[in-house]
Order: structure tokens, then sequence, then C-alpha cells
């Protein structure tokens, strides 16, 4: 009765009337977070993944905050399993890596210094293990046909180039609306397939009773296994440092010693012909791959992996992707960086692994970067002592793991039957292509 009386004396307000545009472009205005409330806006496609709203970082307070709240999240992450997960992509990054070098496209000194920059960025900018990785078809051209530094680098420079102009003008969003979600979760489960095959590969690297051989690989893939799956110890980690003792007893056996020479910046021009040849052979099979796996598939991943950030969550956005892919190609191929990449296997590999936010990202960028610094060129022997078939196991759980989520992602379709065989082509396709993954 008390509540019917007190609704009769107080009815209640009616509803506000909607508000036009001009009242709340007034009212983010006077919030001084404009950007934080519309999607419109250059800030937002940065998605830095902060509450504080993108538009708070106009102001230096705004940065404190933000630096306040990526230090609370680094530091509550401190753990074996980031550890662990920020190794869940040295399977594709070290072949590759010493494959280029072996053939004189990079060196490796530099190479590392620069992927450990961009670790330490990507961590800042999304909090999540975003990883950076070479661009595998330019580095399967260089390691196949050979590439001089200067064709190495204008691949690299041309690729960013393409995909930053994608990023910042928002095609890249008209690229996702034409490709359907089927065909990226086949791109996922090709290139998933594409991985483990790899990984399976390095089976006959040596003999059963070679330190780099059939033996080795059987003892890291069966305590990898029973690691992931009934223990929760950090499996990346464990098996990383297995291959590590491997790789200093080989040396030991081998007699070679580190080099003492130290870290060597220099500045590539290419040449002409060079920019030509880094169109043509580098740049152009790139772009596809690119744009499908490294933009559009890493940002689908994510958003499964972490939520859409339209709910909240610390999925990336596509043209922030595409615009991070883009500077660093632009900014670091000058200075002997590898071309690079944000890939969803190493995604799919580090999250595998234990990785849920950005501090394994950065322990790995920082990890790199005091290596490339305090040894210079001498790790270089270090890694091209690592035991081929440790990096096998890493690669063989990472492709496993980005061939599962492609599976989930298809098996969520309304129109399952449809789409199916649309996904099986992009598969067949994708594994069958060639020059387009460690071919």
């Amino acid at each position: 009765f008390g509540s019917s009386w007190a609704r009769r004396k107080h009815p209640a307000p009616p509803p506000a009337p909607p508000r036009s545009a001009t009242t709340m472009a007034a009212l983010e205005e006077r919030s001084g977070n404009r950007a934080a409330l519309t999607d419109d806006g250059v800030w937002p496609s940065w998605q830095l993944g902060y509450r504080g709203g993108v538009g708070s970082l106009r102001t230096l307070s705004g940065w404190a905050r933000f630096a306040q709240h990526r230090a609370r999240s680094f530091r509550s992450r401190l753990t074996l399993g980031e550890l662990s997960g920020a190794l869940g992509d040295m399977g594709t990054l070290v072949p590759l890596l010493v494959a280029c070098a072996k053939v004189g496209s990079i060196r490796l000194g530099p190479a590392m210094l620069w992927m450990g920059i961009f670790n330490v960025i990507s961590a800042i900018q999304w909090d999540i293990p975003m990883p950076v990785q070479p661009m595998k078809s330019i580095a399967a051209v260089a390691i196949t046909h050979g590439m001089t530094p200067g064709t190495f680098a204008a691949s690299g420079i041309i690729s960013g180039g393409v995909v930053w102009i994608l990023g910042i003008t928002r095609l890249i969003d008209c690229a996702n609306v034409l490709i359907p979600k089927c065909v990226i979760a086949g791109i996922q489960i090709g290139l998933g397939i594409k991985m483990a095959s790899k990984g399976c590969s390095y089976w006959t690297s040596g003999g059963w009773t070679d330190l780099d051989g059939k033996a080795t690989f059987l003892v890291c893939f069966v305590a990898g296994a029973f690691m992931l799956i009934r223990t929760k110890l950090p499996a990346a980690l464990v098996v990383f440092g297995f291959g590590v003792v491997l790789a200093i007893v080989h040396m030991v056996e081998a007699g070679a010693r580190p080099l003492s020479e130290g870290l060597q910046l220099q500045i590539i021009v290419p040449t002409a012909e060079e920019w030509l040849h880094g169109l043509t052979e580098g740049a152009l099979p790139q772009l596809p791959l690119s744009i499908m796996n490294s933009v559009i598939a890493v940002c689908a991943l994510s958003v499964d992996l972490f939520r859409d950030p339209a709910d909240g969550g610390k999925g990336v956005t596509r043209a922030s992707v595409a615009s991070s892919v883009g500077l660093m190609n632009l900014v670091g191929c000058w200075f002997g960086a590898m071309p690079s990449c944000h890939g969803a296997g190493g995604l799919a590999g580090q999250y595998r692994f234990g990785a849920r936010g950005g501090c394994s990202i950065l322990m790995l960028g920082i990890a790199k970067i005091i290596l490339a610094l305090v040894f210079g060129q001498s790790v270089d022997v270090l890694i091209i002592h690592f035991p081929k078939v440790v990096l096998g196991v890493l690669l063989l759980f990472a492709g496993v793991e980005l061939a599962s989520v492609g599976a989930k992602s298809i098996a969520r379709s309304p129109k399952l039957e449809e789409d199916l065989m649309t996904c099986f082509v992009t598969v067949g396709a994708y594994i069958g292509g060639e020059n387009m993954i460690f071919s």
C-alpha cells in the first residue's frame, strides 16, 4: 500500500527524449573524451584497451593513468605461465630468422633488437600476447632463391607501406566485409595444419642417437603433451630450456666459440633494381598473406580469445593491427630489421602455452633487446646450434592450437553445411599454395 501511495504522490519522470547528434557532440567535448565515445576517430583505431578511455590520452594526466594501468596489469601477470607463453612462437621465429641470416639477407643482432622493440611496443599498446613474427612469404623467397639485404628491406618497406595505408584509411575493414568468416576459419585451419606438419618434419633432422634427432623429439613431445594436459607447468619454458642446454652441449662438441663482435647497426638503402625485385619477388606474394592472416585472421582470433572490444573485451581492431604492421616495416627495415607482422599462429601458440596478457610479450621483448645489445653477434652461435627438433615440437603444438580455434569458429556457423565446403576449399588452397608459408 505504501509503495502504491508513493508512486501516486511522486510519479516517475517521463523518459528523456533521444539526444541529437549535436547534443551528443557537446557532451563528448565537455567530457574531454570524444574519441572514447565514438569509433570514428583516429585514437580508437589503435584500440589501446584502456578503461580510462583513449581520448583521455590527450592530457599528461591521462598518459600517467594509462601508464599506471599498464604497470598494474604487467605486475599482476608476472608468472611462469606468462613466461612460458612468451616462448610459444619460437618454433616459427627461430627457424626463419636463422635461415635468412644464413643466406645473408639479414644479420641476427639488428633483427633481434628491432623485434624486441616491436614486442615491447605491442605489449604496451594492446596488453594481449600479440606476437611479432617474420613475414613468412618474403622469408621463404629469401631462403629458397636468395635476396640481398637491400631487396629484403625493400620487400618489407613496400609491404608495410601498403598495409599501413589500408589501416589508416580503414580500407582494411572493407576487405573484412568482403571476405566470409568461413574463409578466415579456413585460413586458420590451413595455417595450423601447415605449422603442425612443418614441426613434424623436423623428426627427420637426425638419427636416434643424435642430440638433434628422433629421441630428443619424442622426449620433448611426450613431456610437453603431458605438461599441457595433466599439469599447470610452463610447458614451453621447460622444453625451450631443455633446448638451450642441448644447444650449449652441441656448441662444446663442435668446438664453437662465441663471437667477440658487438652489435652493428647499419642503414640499408635499396637500389632501383632492388626496389623492383623487392616489389615483384617479395611484396606482391606477401600482401595477400599479410592482409588475410596478419590482420584479418589475427583480429578474429583475438576476439575469440579475449572478446570483442565493442563488448568491453581486449580483442584488437583491424585498423590498429594494419597500422602497427605498416609502421614496424616502414621504420625498422631501413636499419636491418626483419620484415615483420602480427600472425594468428603466433598468437595461438603463445595463448596455448599460457600467455594471457601483454606481460609475456614485454618479457620476450626485453630479453631480445638485452641479448642483442649485450651479446651482439655472439647470439648467432647459440641460435644456429639450437636443436631443430625442439623448435619442431613447439611449432607442432602451436599449429594444433590454431587449427582447433578455426574448427571451433566454423562449428558455430549458422550455415554450417554451406560454409564447410568453402572452408575446406580454403584449407586445401592454403596448404597447397606455393610461396605462402614455409615453402
